[in-house]
């Protein structure tokens, strides 16, 4: 859900303490943009195939109303 597998109190009794790991964290959080980057992108084609569909659905199914001279209308 957030990208690492979650760290439980009892793995910190078990590891060893972390060393400066900046250039993996650096390296992390590029790759995370990276895929974070792709899913949006993947998600809005999915999007715009849905409302295409959705759209084309809607068109199929709308009559246009005609309306004569002396017919009633409500502005």
């Amino acid at each position: 859900m957030f990208g690492r597998t979650p760290k439980l109190p009892i793995d910190a009794m078990f590891e060893e303490p972390e060393t400066n790991n900046n250039k993996l964290n650096q390296e992390y959080v590029c790759d995370l943009k990276e895929r974070m980057s792709k899913a949006r992108e993947v998600a809005s084609r999915f999007i715009e195939n849905a409302q295409t569909k959705q759209k084309k659905y809607y068109d199929n199914k709308a009559k246009a109303t005609r309306l004569n001279i002396g017919d009633n209308v409500m502005f």
